[in-house]
């Protein structure tokens, strides 16, 4: 038979099992003298699995009372900063779902399960104890901010060792570089490394003020190959990078380009083309397919792709080589318009450095 039949038999039992239910704090001297038997015989039912469960299904109902009360408070302590709270609160609420679910049926379930239902006990069954049973709103404590301040401190703590630590180790790689530098120069020049693995400031400063010393006399005898220094990049005209004849041969046997709009008599890659004094911004492009690699400092680069939009809308189809600044004014105004095609990598013009930004084509076909 179930729990609950076993103990409808006995009515001191019965109350027994709902005094330790609704108020789980109350003694055994309490509980049997308000049953009216002695403490040994409560003490025998506590042994009893069939009495402890009865016990544990009886708060189990008067607990699911309590639920949205415990909801508020775990919702208030998750607004104070509890990630914890927060995180139940979201599971409860099927929010937040976790990876793995592992489903364990609880008494009252496997109760629910069994073969044999039993009868609930009725309200005649069971002496009315509300008035003697009170269960106190004691409500929730005042929250505790110290935790919430140690953990803070503790975690800035941490943050600030660990930037120590990242400042540490790029100091210790810079001084590794430097060195490694230092002994390329004295390969060079046929001077020994350092033996000792940790010389004296002094050792070093005179290590060093020999290969330089050894440096400069084999420059004096031309017996030192110097690295030929690039010009900057930055340094040169901006407004004359030939496009690479490779690059542009790619374009060309889609389009087969009829004029070039920003050219030269060195650099044209077109038969057709304007230079720099005929000025292609005030130049017919209408029915043509143009290839423009135009300016691009000096402000002037908007000026282009807003005369390549609407060349386009009189009949032109005009492809542009430019830089990807697509923060720009004139690339929301016009470039978006058109069809933009991103360059892998970054082009190396001719006779010039690798250019330090992206390059795209911005493609205004004719209307």
């Amino acid at each position: 038979m179930s729990n609950l039949a076993d103990i409808k038999k006995n009515p001191a039992k019965t109350l027994a099992a709902e005094l330790l239910a609704l108020n789980p704090h109350l003694t055994i001297e309490k509980v049997a003298n308000k049953v009216g038997v002695t403490e040994r015989t409560v003490h025998l039912w506590k042994q009893d699995p069939n009495f402890v469960e009865a016990i544990y299904d009886r708060y189990m109902l008067e607990f699911g009372t309590e639920i949205p009360a415990v909801l508020n408070a775990m919702v208030r302590e998750a607004k104070e900063g509890n990630v914890q709270a927060g995180r139940l609160v979201l599971e409860h609420s099927g929010k937040l779902v976790k990876n793995v679910n592992v489903t364990i049926d609880s008494p009252f379930e496997k109760f629910l399960k069994s073969a044999e239902v039993a009868e609930v006990v009725s309200d005649e069954d069971i002496i009315d104890v509300a008035a003697d049973v009170v269960v106190e709103d004691v409500g929730l404590p005042p929250r505790n901010t110290e935790d919430q301040n140690k953990r803070a401190t503790r975690e800035k703590k941490i943050t600030i060792k660990e930037i120590k630590k990242e400042e540490e180790k790029a100091k210790y790689n810079a001084k590794q570089k430097e060195w490694y530098r230092w002994r390329k120069r004295a390969k060079a020049v046929g001077i020994n490394p350092l033996k000792s693995r940790r010389p004296t400031p002094a050792q070093r400063k005179e290590w060093q003020r020999a290969v330089e010393e050894k440096e400069i006399q084999m420059k004096e005898q031309g017996l030192l190959k110097e690295k030929p220094v690039l010009k900057p990049f930055y340094n040169v005209d901006k407004n004359d990078w030939a496009t690479p004849q490779w690059l542009f041969d790619e374009i060309n046997e889609e389009f087969n380009f009829t004029l070039d709009a920003c050219a030269d008599e060195r650099n044209h890659k077109c038969e057709k083309y304007y230079t720099k004094e005929q000025d292609a911004l005030k130049q017919d492009w209408s029915n043509e397919v143009v290839y423009m690699n135009p300016p691009y400092s000096g402000g002037v680069l908007k000026h282009w792709i807003k005369k390549a939009y609407e060349e386009s809308l009189k009949g032109a189809t005009v492809v542009c080589l430019i830089p990807s600044y697509t923060s720009t004014k004139y690339w929301h105004e016009y470039c978006e318009k058109g069809e933009v095609r991103f360059l892998k990598g970054k082009i190396r013009y001719n006779d010039r450095n690798t250019a330090p930004f992206s390059s795209c084509l911005v493609i205004f076909r004719s209307s």
